[in-house]
């Protein structure tokens, strides 16, 4: 996961004592596993088992929790027809939602455009040259690639980097300045903010 999870700073300020605050990454409820079986699942390395591709079961039978976000303990992010409703209200562009067929009303979510992160501050584990993956991928202090361009406070993208460790890898969502401020506004339930620096 990502270390700085402990850190998360009102969506009303731009700057802290470690910076400018360029835009937000999600931090959601944790849920059950989507896979019990980790080792069968699609989108591993066939020789080290390392996640290369978040592949989701949408048959899978996880127990549903309250609120609009959630992380499972491999890694998936999975949203409320609340969080969808308002994607859609907003119109946010290039965004996956696949429900989920065991929970009406819970989807799996993955945004398809790119926010690209600073890899300075992250801290990559055990080189696997079978595919040129890291077992383990831990940031310190998230910060935006430097030559990476913003062109709005409202967006939702995804980080370049898969965090984590081994099959329990992760995207983590990246929201615009703005975007926190209206999820804050709309309602949307147990969902937390980290910051991202330039």
């Amino acid at each position: 996961m990502i270390k700085i999870f402990s850190n998360i700073f009102s969506i009303s300020h731009n700057t802290d004592e470690e910076g400018k605050i360029v835009a937000k990454f999600l931090i959601g409820n944790s849920m059950d596993y989507m896979f019990s079986d980790q080792a069968t699942r699609q989108g591993l390395c066939p020789v080290c088992h390392n996640l290369l591709e978040q592949i989701p079961d949408l048959n899978a039978k996880i127990k549903s929790k309250k609120g609009d976000l959630f992380v499972t303990c491999d890694g998936f992010t999975l949203v409320s027809q609340k969080f969808k409703d308002f994607c859609e209200y907003r119109n946010y562009p290039n965004l996956t939602f696949k429900e989920m067929t065991n929970i009406p009303g819970l989807y799996y979510f993955k945004p398809n455009d790119v926010f690209r992160i600073d890899t300075t501050n992250i801290k990559f584990f055990n080189y696997k040259e079978c595919c040129k993956s890291f077992d383990y991928i831990i940031d310190d202090r998230t910060k935006k690639e430097p030559k990476f361009v913003i062109t709005t406070d409202d967006f939702i993208n995804r980080t370049n980097i898969l965090y984590g460790g081994q099959q329990c890898k992760f995207h983590a969502v990246v929201v615009g300045l703005k975007t926190a401020k209206l999820m804050k506004d709309y309602g949307l339930q147990d969902i937390h903010f980290g910051n991202i620096y330039e």
